[in-house]
């Protein structure tokens, strides 16, 4: 019997891991603000530091984001996993 579909779970644990690998270097890249030399002030001072704010939180929500990605991959593979071993089982009873 051919499956309809085969799933490497090792290859696809190992890409989740590298996924949450980049997640996590995205997110401390975001933690690692840049001093800000205070003089000369410029008019746009404050905007200019509004806007890398929010430029970092987004940043960090987009590594938070990767992050989760991985951990739903790896949660998907597992309950591949468990399913074909369950449809396995439910085969070899049938046999």
């Amino acid at each position: 019997m051919q499956p309809d579909l085969a799933v490497d779970t090792t290859e696809v644990r190992a890409t989740a891991s590298e996924l949450d690998a980049a997640g996590t270097r995205v997110s401390t890249g975001a933690k690692e603000t840049p001093e800000t030399v205070a003089t000369p002030r410029w008019a746009t001072t404050d905007a200019l530091a509004l806007a890398a704010e929010a430029i970092r939180r987004q940043v960090a929500d987009a590594g938070a984001g990767i992050t989760a990605t991985a951990r739903e991959i790896v949660a998907a593979v597992v309950d591949y996993e468990a399913t074909d071993e369950r449809s396995a089982t439910r085969l070899r009873a049938a046999a």
